[in-house]
Formats: C-alpha cells, structure tokens, sequence
C-alpha cells in the first residue's frame, strides 16, 4: 500500500455508514501466512459484495425485465430470505453496530472505551452489507489518537484486494453523493 496516505483518510475517498465493526488487538503484528489468508478471504467476500450492488443497480434500471414480474417476485423473496438469514446470524456472532467510516486504506469509528495504543497492530472485523454475515477481516494499525476515535490503517494488502477495496468504497461513496443530491432537490 506504498502509494495510499499514511493516514487513510487523506485525499481518499471514503463512506460513513452504520456498520457492525470490532478491532481485535494482538501481542505482534500478524504473520505473512495469516495476511495472506485474510487477503484471499477479503477478495472473496469483496468479490461477492461488488457482485450483489451490481445485480442491485442493474436491477433497478429494468423496471420491466425479459424475466417479467414472477421471477421479480421470486427474486425479493429470496432477497428477503438472506435478509432475515443474515439477521439471526448478526444476533448471535457479530458485533454490535456502530458508525463507522471506510476508506480503501483504513477505518476509524467512535470508541466506547479505552483504545489500543498507537502503533499496535491486530485484525478489524467490518461487516460491510447486511446480506452478508461474514466480516471482511484485515489485518491493521492503530493510528495516532483522535479524541475518542479508533483510527486504523489496513496493513499487507495486496493489489488485488486493494483494487476491490476501492471499487466497494468508491460505489459506496458514490451512492452517498447520489443521495445527498436527492434529498437536496426534494422541497
């Protein structure tokens, strides 16, 4: 991540959205085997991520598809289905949601208590959409401390995961512009 800023939130685009988020501290950073694999599992999961928004934005520009209203039907109640699905798994494994702001290089959110010292490295949980119960997990630092913020920049990401990161956060940032410009426009 040679060429993203030190800190993740300079120049970059980022989002700000009610997710479940945790940072889990470790004694050492962790080793290039556990990057690696929490790399492989974050492309994945940002994979499937990019796939269902572009379903969504593909979807919402048909407002009569080939399929017509049956498989249109069948498609929300499957929607719903994952919904409901990833709900019960939230209630029993994820944590608990918070405000957080992402960027393709890090996240900060408020704290509730104490932070980790700066400079400690360890694994940040971000559950990134509600249809998905897993969190995409990547090793990061503690940044300098911002008056009751957590402030973490993402470590040992490859090009790859970092092109897919940007994608989602760009999308993400996207969207909140376009929602901004609507609810500007309606009196």
């Amino acid at each position: 991540m040679d060429d993203l800023p030190r800190d993740p939130f300079d120049a970059l685009p980022h989002y700000a959205e009610r997710l479940r988020a945790e940072f889990e501290p470790l004694p050492h950073a962790p080793d290039a085997d556990t990057c690696a694999q929490l790399e492989h599992e974050a492309s994945a999961l940002l994979m499937s991520l990019l796939a269902i928004e572009e379903n969504a934005v593909a979807r919402s520009g048909d407002d009569e598809t080939e399929s017509g209203p049956e498989f249109q039907r069948l498609e929300r109640k499957l929607d719903l289905v994952l919904e409901l699905l990833s709900a019960r798994l939230f209630e029993a494994s994820a944590p608990s949601e918070r405000n957080v702001q992402m960027s393709a290089a890090g996240a900060r959110w408020a704290l509730g208590g104490s932070a980790p010292a700066p400079g400690s490295a360890g694994i940040v949980s971000i559950y990134v959409h509600r249809l998905l119960p897993r969190a995409l997990r990547l090793p990061a630092e503690v940044l300098h401390d911002e008056a009751g913020w957590l402030r973490l920049r993402f470590l040992e990401v490859g090009e790859a995961c970092r092109e897919l990161l940007v994608r989602h956060v760009f999308q993400q940032h996207r969207r909140h512009l376009a929602g901004t410009r609507r609810a500007q426009r309606t009196p």
